[in-house]
């Protein structure tokens, strides 16, 4: 899978996943309604975009096993 994205400087990346478990599309309105709430309550190391990663979570343990 792969995301063409650019950072706020107007450069533009390419972030690679090779090996996705799942990929899901979801209701954008619920998609933005979601993002919005994790912003209002980020911690302050983390970077405010649009790209999250999801450690430990009971979704990836599903997968594992």
């Amino acid at each position: 899978m792969e995301i063409l994205f650019s950072a706020k400087n107007k450069e533009k990346y390419k972030l690679i996943f090779d090996f996705v478990w799942d990929f899901r599309y979801s209701i954008e309105n619920a998609s933005i309604d979601r993002f919005c709430q994790f912003r209002k309550f980020k911690t302050a190391e983390l970077i405010d975009n649009s790209i999250y990663t999801v450690d430990n979570s009971k979704y990836i343990k599903y997968f594992k096993e």
